[in-house]
């Protein structure tokens, strides 16, 4: 081997540089998997603590315009349908960006100390936190205001509708953290698989939040944009966080697994 051979080779993720007996996980490569797992676990009780905690200094901050209307003869200044709709767009578009913005950059850093890059961790994190909160407040800023309208217009659907709502939205967020975590780990092949992963782990998250909020905190509202009890929020950022990252863990793992595979049988078939 020259020494060009060897820099490529060094320049390798740890567990691609791994051999051990076919049909074994090699050592390093079993390290690699747990190393990567807690970077994961990490990066989202970090992402969902923060994100709780600015969210919750920015809860509700946008109040519903007062409007002049007419109370039995007299002419009073109040929030009417319209505007309290309007604040609670904007409201869930801050909040949900806020979660965007942590999830995602969080879990991209996740991806660069994974392989142990600095710049690695800010190309994937500083964007994917920019991207996350643009992302997420943008889909609430589109979708919400025509989410509500469908609410009122077939109340018989009306839990239906509003937990798909969470779905789209927490899916597309965690699609976007779990891509930047791929971009930190330098591993294109595992773009698609991180993206499907992470969307699937975050809709699962939706609907976990939609269950244990009906089940246990029926008062909390939770159906809407943004609950009325810190307790169900700080949920559903554990959520979103936790369910993304372990979805992605796990097919983090089975993609370096494959590649062993992969890698041992093109071994066998080099051989004479």
């Amino acid at each position: 081997m020259n020494a060009g051979d060897a820099s490529a080779s060094d320049d390798r993720p740890s567990d691609e540089r791994s051999h051990g007996i076919p049909g074994q996980t090699p050592t390093g490569a079993a390290h690699a998997d747990s190393r990567t797992t807690w970077l994961l676990v990490l990066a989202a009780m970090m992402a969902a603590l923060v994100s709780w905690g600015v969210g919750e200094t920015f809860y509700d901050v946008i109040p519903a315009q007062r409007v002049s209307q007419n109370l039995m003869g007299t002419m009073i200044m109040a929030p009417n349908m319209a505007t309290e709709s309007v604040a609670t767009v904007r409201n869930g578009a801050l909040t949900f960006g806020i979660s965007g913005l942590c999830v995602a950059g969080f879990l991209g850093v996740a991806g660069g100390l994974a392989r142990r890059s600095i710049p690695a961790m800010i190309a994937a994190g500083l964007p994917g936190a920019i991207l996350g909160f643009i992302l997420a407040a943008g889909l609430c800023l589109a979708l919400i205001p025509k989410i509500l309208d469908a609410r009122d217009q077939y109340l018989e659907y009306e839990l239906a509708i509003l937990f798909a709502m969470h779905g789209v939205i927490w899916g597309f967020i965690g699609a976007l953290a779990a891509f930047a975590f791929a971009i930190g780990l330098g591993q294109r092949r595992f773009m698609i698989r991180a993206l499907l992963s992470g969307f699937v782990g975050a809709v699962m998250a939706s609907i976990l939040y939609g269950l244990i909020g009906a089940a246990v905190f029926p008062l909390a509202e939770t159906s809407q944009p943004v609950s009325h009890s810190w307790k169900t929020r700080l949920l559903a950022q554990f959520l979103l966080a936790g369910m993304t990252a372990l979805f992605l863990a796990v097919a983090a793992r089975d993609g370096r697994r494959d590649r062993r595979a992969a890698t041992v049988v093109g071994a066998r078939g080099a051989k004479p």
